[in-house]
C-alpha cells in the first residue's frame, strides 16, 4: 500500500498528542487529514503494545475509517460480531452507538486510549458517559468544529488544546483550496422563530418551500452551475430536496438527490454517478455535511438559513479539497439564505455569540445634578449633531453613538454615522426602522448606553475610536480588530446596496469583493482584487484631509499595506499586471500621507519607516511606470498631472544624473576644476521643454523644485571639486528662498536644508585663496537674499 508523506502540520500534531499528557483536543478543518492524524497515533501505540480504541459518529464513517486503517489490521466493532473480536488485538473501530451498548466490553478492555473522531456530535451525550464513568484512559478528541451551538470551544474534559492550523492556514499554504462566497438570493426572515439554537425547520419549510422560492434560486443559480464541475446543495428537509433537485432538473442541469429515506444500495449509486461524473449537482439535506469526501466538488449551495456555524462550517468543507485530478484551483459558495451576511466569511473562526442578557448595562449618572434618570436627546444641525439632555438640570452633552446597531428581526447590520437617515427619533425615544420593515425600539437615550440588542459587548469595546488613536495599542489588539473588521464593512455593503441600482448577479460580485477585503485584512496580505476593492467601492472613505478622522477599518488598511511583507508585493503586483487602478491607488495612498504630516503622530509615527520604505521602493520603480504609462494613454495622462509622481521622477531622474557625472570624474583621473565647469553648463538638467513634454510636468512651481534639486546636485558635486568658477556657474540656478517659500509651503524643511548646504559652501568660498575682490563683487551682484549677510 502506498504510504502517505505526512505534510508539516501533521507531523507536528501528531508528535504534540504523543507527547501531551492528559486528555487531547485537536481542531483542524475539513480536508486537512484528521483521519490520516489519527492513523499515525494508532500505529504509534500500537507499537508501543497499547490498545487505542476509535469511535466514530456514524456507519459510514466508520466504513471509512475501517478502510483507511487497514494496514493496521483493526478490530472492527458493529452489531453482534462479539465472537469475532480479537481482544489481544491493539486496534479497534466502532461507532459511539454501539460501544455505548457494550458497557462491560468496554470496561473489561482497559483501552489506554480512545479516539473521538467529529467528537462535538457526542459531546453532550453518549461520549460524556463514556469519558465520565467507564474509560479511564487516554481521550483525544478530532474534530473541524469542536464547538457548541453559542459557538463556545468544547474545552471540558481537555487538557491540552491543538489548534494552530485553521482552514486560512491550510488555504494560504496549499494544502486547501480558496472559496469565494455570493450572495445569489436574500431569503426573508422577519418572523420566524429559532428553537434550539437554530431557526425552526417546520417554519422554514413553510417559508421557503414554495414553487416561487424555489424557482427564484435556482434561477439565481443555474448560470453559474452550467460551468462548474460538480455542485453539493443543501436544502432544509427532504421535500425541499425534492424540489430544488427537480427544478434544477428543468432546467437542463443533470441533477440527483441523497436523503435518508433512499435506500443504502441507492444512495451508494447515486453518489458514485455524481463521482464519475455522470451527475452535475447532488442534492442533499444534511446528510453530505460529514464523510462526505470527493474531492472535485467545486460548488457549493447553500438553499437554507442557518444559524449553525458548526453546520456552516462542514458545508464549506465539502468544496476546499484539493483535487489533483481536475487541477481545481477555488470554490464557490452560493448562499441562499442569508448565511455568509449572519455568520461570517467561509473561513473565518467560529466566534461566540454573546447573549443579551449577558451584557452588562449601567446606568449613566448626570455629573452636574447626579440625576441618574434616562436622558433625553437633540438634534442640531439637520442631524449633523445629537445632543443628550438631562431632564433634571438641562445639562446637555455630545451624544457618541455606537459603531454597529443590528435589526433583530433580519439581522441586517447599520452604521450609525454613514445611515443615519435610518434612524428616527420620536417622543424621546430613538429606533432603528430596518429595510426589511420592522422598526427596531432602540429605547431612551443614554450617555453611556442605548438599550438596544447590540452585536456584542466586545465588539463595540475592540471598535472604540479613542482606543485606536492610543500610540499604547498592541499587535495584538490590532490582530483582534482584524478579526472583527467585518461587522463594519456590513454596514457599508448594507448602505452600498440601498444605493444601488445594480442587478442581482453584479451586486452579488460587488459584495465578494466587499468580503475579500475583509478576507486580506485579516491576514496581513495585498491582494490584487483587494486593492480594486478599496479603489472601486471605498474611494469616498478611504482618504480624509485629516487623518485623525480615519476610521478603523481604514487604520488597519494603513498597517497592512505599510507592513515590510506588503510592501514588495504591493509594488511588484503594480508592475506585473500594469494595472491602472492599482497605480492609481498607491499614487493616492502616498500623496496622502505627504499631504498629512501634521496629523501623523496617532497614525503614521509608528510606522514612518515602512511608508518610507512603500516610499523608496515606489521611486525605484518610477522608470517602469512611466513604460506603462507609455502604452496607456488614459494613465499617462493621470501621471502627468499628479504632482507626487512627477515629484518622485524629478528626484528619480536628479539621482541617477548625479552618478553619472560621478562616475565620469571618477574614471577620468585627469578630471581638472575646469573640466567640472564646462560639464555643469553645458548640461541642461531640467529644462523647461523637457520637462513640459517628456516628464509631462507643466506647473511652475515644479520646474522651480527641478532646479532646487539641480542645485543640491552641484553642491554635493562642490564639496568634492571646489572653485571659483564652478560655484558661478551653479549659482544662477539656484532659486532664492522666498522663492522657494512661495513655491511650495509643503517643502520649506526642504528647502531649509538646501540653503544651510549654501551657506557653509559661502563660508568655504570667502576663506579660500580663491576669494578676492571680484568674487565678492560677482556674489553682491546675484542679489540671492540667502547669503548676502554672509558677504557684508
Amino acid at each position: 500500500m502506498h504510504k502517505i508523506e505526512l505534510r508539516d502540520y501533521q507531523k507536528d500534531i501528531i508528535t504534540r498528542a504523543i507527547k501531551s499528557k492528559g486528555n487531547i483536543l485537536i481542531q483542524a478543518p475539513t480536508g486537512s487529514g484528521k483521519t490520516v492524524i489519527a492513523e499515525e497515533i494508532v500505529k504509534f501505540h500500537k507499537d508501543s503494545n497499547k490498545k487505542t480504541l476509535f469511535l466514530a459518529p456514524k456507519i459510514n464513517l466508520l466504513e471509512q475509517t475501517a478502510k483507511a486503517f487497514s494496514n493496521l489490521n483493526p478490530q472492527i466493532i458493529h452489531g453482534s460480531n462479539k465472537e469475532e473480536i480479537d481482544t489481544q488485538a491493539h486496534s479497534f473501530v466502532s461507532t459511539i452507538q454501539t460501544i455505548s451498548r457494550r458497557v462491560d466490553f468496554l470496561s473489561s478492555m482497559n483501552f489506554d486510549y480512545i479516539i473521538f473522531d467529529e467528537m462535538h456530535y457526542g459531546v453532550k451525550g453518549k461520549m460524556q458517559e463514556i469519558i465520565k464513568n467507564i474509560h479511564k484512559g487516554k481521550i483525544i478528541g478530532l474534530s473541524a468544529t469542536p464547538y457548541d451551538e453559542e459557538g463556545k470551544l468544547l474545552t471540558e474534559n481537555f487538557d491540552v488544546i491543538i489548534d494552530d492550523y485553521d482552514a486560512r492556514y491550510m488555504v494560504d499554504n496549499g494544502y486547501l483550496v480558496n472559496i469565494k462566497s455570493f450572495e445569489a438570493f436574500t431569503p426573508n426572515l422577519s418572523g420566524i422563530k429559532t428553537k434550539i439554537g437554530d431557526w425552526d425547520i417546520n417554519e422554514l419549510d413553510f417559508r421557503f418551500n414554495k414553487p416561487e422560492i424555489v424557482n427564484k434560486i435556482v434561477s439565481a443559480t443555474k448560470d453559474i452551475l452550467k460551468n462548474r464541475d460538480k455542485t453539493i446543495v443543501f436544502c432544509i428537509n427532504i421535500s425541499h430536496a425534492e424540489a430544488i433537485c427537480k427544478a434544477y432538473q428543468k432546467v437542463g442541469l443533470k441533477s440527483e438527490v441523497t436523503h435518508s429515506n433512499i435506500s443504502k444500495e441507492n444512495q451508494k449509486k447515486i453518489v458514485d454517478k455524481f463521482k464519475n461524473g455522470d451527475t452535475k449537482v447532488l442534492v442533499s439535506v444534511d446528510q453530505l455535511t460529514t464523510g462526505f469526501d470527493v474531492p472535485q466538488t467545486d460548488t457549493i449551495v447553500i438553499a437554507r438559513p442557518t444559524q449553525s456555524q458548526n453546520l456552516y462550517k462542514q458545508i464549506v468543507g465539502r468544496a476546499l479539497r484539493l483535487s489533483p485530478s481536475t487541477n481545481k484551483k477555488e470554490a464557490i459558495l452560493l448562499d441562499c439564505g442569508g448565511v455568509v451576511s449572519r455568520l461570517g466569511l467561509p473561513l473565518e473562526p467560529i466566534k461566540e455569540i454573546i447573549k443579551q442578557d449577558e451584557i452588562v448595562r449601567k446606568p449613566y449618572c448626570c455629573k452636574k445634578c447626579k440625576s441618574v434618570k434616562p436622558r433625553n436627546f437633540k438634534i442640531n444641525n439637520n442631524y449633523k449633531k445629537t445632543v443628550t439632555i438631562c431632564p433634571d438640570c438641562k445639562d446637555e452633552l455630545d451624544f457618541k453613538p455606537k459603531f454597529i446597531y443590528k435589526c433583530t428581526s433580519c439581522s441586517r447590520y447599520y452604521d450609525f454615522k454613514m445611515d443615519y437617515s435610518n434612524f428616527s427619533f420620536e417622543n424621546e425615544n430613538m429606533s432603528l426602522n430596518c429595510l426589511c420593515g420592522f422598526v427596531n425600539n432602540l429605547g431612551s437615550l443614554n450617555d453611556d448606553n442605548i438599550d438596544f440588542r447590540e452585536l456584542s459587548n466586545e465588539l463595540q469595546k475592540e471598535f472604540n475610536i479613542e482606543r485606536l488613536k492610543s500610540d499604547d495599542i498592541s499587535e495584538e489588539s490590532l490582530d483582534e480588530l482584524s478579526k472583527n473588521s467585518e461587522s463594519l464593512i456590513r454596514a457599508m455593503v448594507t448602505r452600498h446596496k440601498n444605493l444601488s441600482t445594480k442587478t442581482l448577479i453584479q451586486m452579488a460580485k460587488d459584495d465578494f469583493e466587499i468580503f475579500d477585503s475583509i478576507d486580506f485584512l485579516n491576514n496581513k496580505k495585498i491582494t490584487k482584487e483587494a486593492l480594486l476593492e478599496v479603489v472601486e467601492h471605498k474611494k469616498n472613505y478611504v482618504f480624509y484631509d485629516k487623518l485623525s478622522l480615519i476610521k478603523p477599518y481604514h487604520y488597519m488598511l494603513l498597517k497592512s499595506i505599510t507592513h515590510p511583507k506588503c510592501t514588495n508585493k504591493l509594488i511588484d503586483t503594480i508592475c506585473k499586471h500594469t494595472d491602472i487602478n492599482l497605480l492609481k491607488f498607491i499614487i493616492k495612498f502616498l500623496s496622502s500621507v505627504e499631504k498629512t504630516q501634521i496629523q501623523k503622530r496617532h497614525y503614521l509615527e509608528k510606522d514612518k519607516f515602512n511608508i518610507q520604505k512603500l516610499d523608496n521602493k515606489f521611486v525605484n520603480n518610477v522608470e517602469r511606470f512611466l513604460e506603462i504609462a507609455s502604452e496607456n494613454p488614459e494613465l499617462k495622462m493621470y501621471v502627468a498631472a499628479n504632482e507626487y509622481i512627477s515629484l518622485k521622477l524629478l528626484q528619480k531622474f536628479a539621482k541617477d544624473k548625479d552618478e553619472n557625472i560621478r562616475n565620469i570624474i571618477q574614471k577620468n583621473p585627469n578630471f581638472t576644476n575646469e573640466m567640472l565647469c564646462e560639464e555643469i553648463e553645458n548640461q541642461d538638467y531640467y529644462s523647461r521643454e523637457e520637462l513640459s513634454t517628456q516628464k509631462g510636468l507643466v506647473k511652475e512651481k515644479q520646474l522651480k523644485l527641478a532646479k532646487s534639486i539641480e542645485a543640491d546636485i552641484k553642491i554635493n558635486l562642490l564639496k568634492n571639486y571646489k572653485s571659483k568658477d564652478v560655484f558661478f556657474a551653479c549659482l544662477d540656478s539656484i532659486p532664492s528662498k522666498g522663492e522657494l517659500i512661495e513655491t511650495d509651503e509643503q517643502n520649506v524643511d526642504l528647502f531649509s536644508e538646501f540653503f544651510d548646504q549654501k551657506r557653509v559652501l559661502m563660508k568655504e568660498i570667502l576663506k579660500s585663496k580663491h576669494c578676492n575682490s571680484d568674487v565678492i563683487k560677482n556674489l553682491i551682484a546675484t542679489k540671492h537674499d540667502s547669503y548676502t549677510k554672509y558677504i557684508s
